[in-house]
């Protein structure tokens, strides 16, 4: 199965396609993909590509297969790499590129406190190293894969310490960031801790520098890293948005509020609310079937930047509908919301009334920005999960992401596709968007432009008999690799905004 993007400029699909990508490269050869394979991209020091094919199916004769990409020679090529029994998809935690641009794949066996680490790039062949972390009264609530390191994340068993692995080779350092002295509530306003508060509310990690779609930005508990340490945001409560900082340069932790006005509402409308940090600027959103109202509060000190209110007769406000759907649609929704979908699609559109009632409807629901020229590009959007199943997923155009006990983690350092255990295409994701200018955050009477990934979701929706798809940000423009399984050929085409 494929993961479909529909949006509303079909008709511009032939002269997007012809000045905005090119095919770098193709290459025959001979690969296998199963329901298991998950891809990983990578991006070395020397602006190299690699692309990782890592399968559990028995067929796969242990092989890890890895594409390359040589910019200097122009050359795309296959390897081969042995995979020990021990290793299984299921496990994979994290990617890191060493100073000597060698490149690491994490397995972790948590039940069994074992890493297990393959390290390609060597000339004497992929290298496996196994090594113990045993956690003890911790649970991991997520791994991250950032600018070539890697770091675990997890939270003391009943309590409200968050520790911090980071990850050198085989070696670890370890930082524990201590918020026992902090009051966390639940949603029912009753005192609780982060242990509790995690565990209960999978975490997504998110870097605004790349495309944030409604899967991962919706998600009520995020982690956003930067230069020195890790910002987590928590909003599994509709009146206001916790925050944590973890430093792991000096070592000191910071934990805020911020509320979210609810000023405006009535005593008996459901709210939903989420919040995004982008730029030292946090955004917030709580909406209810008949209004959205997004706040946008300076980081740190708080002060409100603006205010925008919109109700369900606000048909312009968001000059841009994108429907997301799978090819399954078995998935349980509420009957309303499933025919109003289906009636989106076929219309490529959404009233803005039934956009709110999807806000409230979806379990996930929330808003990300990113920076587009002289505007901030808002999006608003969430999703229906989809069913369970025993295969996972893959979707272009995010990071990777793996449905562990723990969580979904996520390896985020170069835009890999998302690979989720357990999903089923039942579900669908929905968005609108509009433009702040950058000068005054008002509303821009200006459209935002066809992104990247649109080009890419466009582009593969005119392809048949196609897979092992990934696509990953590559210095400004992106990447789509696939392989075509008539032809038996791999083929690279870069993308450009």
């Amino acid at each position: 199965m494929k993961f479909r993007l529909t949006v509303l400029f079909p008709v511009l699909f032939s002269s997007i396609c012809s000045f905005s990508q090119q095919e770098l490269i193709s290459s025959a050869m001979q690969l296998k993909e199963f329901e298991s394979t998950t891809m990983l991209p990578v991006v070395d020091k020397k602006d190299n590509i690699h692309l990782f094919s890592i399968s559990k199916s028995i067929l796969d004769e242990s092989i890890i297969n890895e594409i390359v990409y040589n910019p200097t020679t122009n050359t795309l090529l296959r390897k081969k790499h042995s995979k020990p029994d021990a290793i299984s998809l299921k496990d994979i935690s994290g990617l890191e590129i060493t100073d000597n641009n060698l490149i690491g794949i994490y397995f972790h066996s948590k039940g069994k406190g074992i890493f297990n680490r393959i390290t390609i790039g060597s000339e004497k062949g992929s290298i496996h190293q196994t090594f113990e972390l045993k956690l003890k009264k911790e649970k991991v609530i997520q791994y991250i894969s950032h600018k070539g390191k890697f770091t675990m994340l997890t939270v003391q068993r009943n309590g409200s310490t968050i520790n911090c692995y980071s990850f050198d080779g085989v070696s670890y350092d370890k930082k524990s960031f201590d918020f026992n002295g902090e009051r966390f509530y639940d949603k029912e306003n009753k005192l609780t801790n982060l242990d509790q508060i995690l565990n209960k509310n999978f975490m997504s990690t998110i870097t605004t520098k790349t495309y944030n779609e409604p899967m991962r930005y919706s998600r009520y508990t995020k982690v956003f890293p930067d230069e020195n340490g890790f910002t987590i945001t928590l909003n599994h409560r509709k009146n206001g948005t916790r925050t944590l900082y973890l430093d792991l340069k000096n070592n000191l932790r910071t934990a805020d509020y911020y509320n979210i006005p609810t000023a405006g509402f009535s005593s008996g409308d459901r709210l939903k609310a989420n919040s995004f940090l982008h730029q030292d600027i946090l955004y917030s959103m709580i909406t209810s079937k008949s209004e959205m109202v997004i706040t946008l509060n300076k980081w740190n000190t708080k002060e409100k930047l603006k205010e925008f209110r919109f109700n369900s007769d606000d048909e312009q406000a968001f000059t841009l509908t994108e429907i997301l759907d799978g090819e399954d649609k078995s998935s349980q929704m509420v009957n309303a919301d499933r025919q109003q979908a289906e009636s989106s699609r076929s219309k490529k559109e959404m009233s803005m009334k039934k956009f709110l009632k999807l806000l409230i409807n979806t379990p996930f629901s929330g808003l990300s920005a990113s920076s587009e020229a002289d505007a901030i590009l808002l999006a608003v959007g969430g999703f229906m999960p989809p069913q369970q199943s025993s295969a996972p997923m893959m979707m272009h155009g995010a990071p990777s992401i793996i449905n562990t006990p723990a969580g979904m983690i996520t390896i985020q350092n170069f835009t890999p596709p998302i690979a989720i255990n357990g999903f089923k295409f039942g579900a669908f994701s929905y968005e609108r968007k509009l433009l702040l200018s950058k000068n005054n955050l008002e509303l821009s009477p200006k459209k935002p432009t066809i992104s990247a990934q649109d080009k890419i979701s466009y582009y593969l929706g005119n392809l048949k008999r196609v897979g092992l798809e990934t696509s990953f940000q590559y210095h400004d423009d992106f990447m789509l690799g696939y392989y075509d399984k008539k032809e038996k050929t791999y083929h690279l085409v870069q993308f450009t905004d």
